[in-house]
């Protein structure tokens, strides 16, 4: 998958670094280049690596290649005065702003004020950092580039969240567990009609509302259900994840991240607001001139009675299938 294979360049690049770093720590070599501005550079090529994947990039190895990069340039600056790592400090603070791996925290929860808090005091350090210690222009440019990719996602996401929660706020959003589940019929990314009463006394369901192909935390969600299909296939529940893009769109997405569950088809979004989960384009910005759902979780019964649903005071929920796990063990 090209998404891991520029994570773990991006890792192998920041390996390499480290180790240069690290030779010059250790054996402090007369040479007639700067070996730790090499190592920046390389830890650069690292961060650009990774990011380069940003709207698809949802591994272990991305998380690790992210956090690789930025520490391993920290190292790089900060080895060249013998002084505290404020740098490093830095650009760990500014990681923490890394939302496609701490939504479930931060993000669009009671929590996301934090967001603001982790890029101010990023940027604090790094400007403390090189007020304090003479780093020379390479503790100003350098770490520059990851402050500022990082506190551009973040403060972006943050105010897509704020308006969120807003707009939420007091409103009846998503049914609640014992409810009824809207029918609904929808096409999948073959053409074919799914319709919620066709499983009626058939099968329990757990649907997925994902707002496109191109939202980062919805591909982290659906490979995060996707490593624990055994768990729903001992339990004989079928997935389905519904979002407002065409089927063309939807299949390319399914396919290129490895994912064995349909993507239906919701134009329109008329499921979306029967769930509960459609927010307006003056909420999520009016290039959205639909709107777009609000990614959450439903577990429907054989019944077609909701038995759980995520929190839409708490969206980082919906990556945690674990939450869902208990309520497995009651359906019959």
């Amino acid at each position: 998958m090209k998404t891991d294979r520029n994570a773990v360049i991006g890792i192998i690049l920041s390996g390499v670094s480290l180790s240069l770093s690290a030779y010059v720590y250790l054996a402090q070599p007369s040479v007639g280049i700067d070996i730790r501005l090499i190592a920046s550079l390389i830890s650069l090529a690292a961060f650009g690596a990774v990011m380069s994947t940003f709207k698809k990039g949802a591994s272990n190895a991305h998380l690790l290649g992210a956090f690789m990069s930025m520490l391993t340039l920290g190292i790089s600056i900060d080895h060249r005065l013998p002084v505290l790592p404020l740098i490093s400090g830095s650009l760990l603070v500014s990681f923490f702003t890394y939302k496609k791996f701490f939504r479930v925290w931060f993000s669009e929860t009671s929590l996301i004020w934090l967001d603001p808090v982790f890029v101010v005091s990023s940027f604090a350090l790094y400007v403390f950092a090189n007020v304090h210690n003479n780093y020379g222009w390479e503790g100003w440019a350098l770490p520059l580039i990851p402050l500022l990719a990082n506190g551009f996602f973040c403060l972006y996401d943050f105010k897509f969240g704020f308006l969120s929660l807003q707009y939420m706020k007091g409103k009846n959003m998503i049914h609640e567990a014992g409810r009824s589940a809207p029918d609904f019929c929808l096409r999948d990314y073959d053409g074919n009609e799914v319709k919620l009463s066709d499983y009626t006394g058939k099968r329990d369901l757990l649907l997925m509302f994902v707002r496109s192909a191109w939202c980062p935390s919805c591909h982290i969600m659906l490979r995060t259900y996707q490593r624990n299909m055994e768990k729903f296939k001992e339990k004989d529940i079928l997935l389905f994840a519904i979002g407002p893009d065409v089927s063309e769109v939807n299949k390319q997405m399914a396919v290129s991240m490895g994912i064995d569950f349909k993507v239906l088809s919701d134009e329109g979004q008329k499921t979306a607001m029967a769930y509960r989960v459609h927010l307006p384009s003056q909420v999520v910005g009016e290039q959205f001139t639909e709107g777009l759902p609000l990614p959450a979780s439903f577990l429907i019964d054989k019944r077609g009675v909701i038995r759980y649903t995520s929190r839409p005071d708490k969206i980082g929920e919906f990556f945690s299938p674990e939450t869902i796990f208990p309520i497995l063990e009651s359906l019959n």
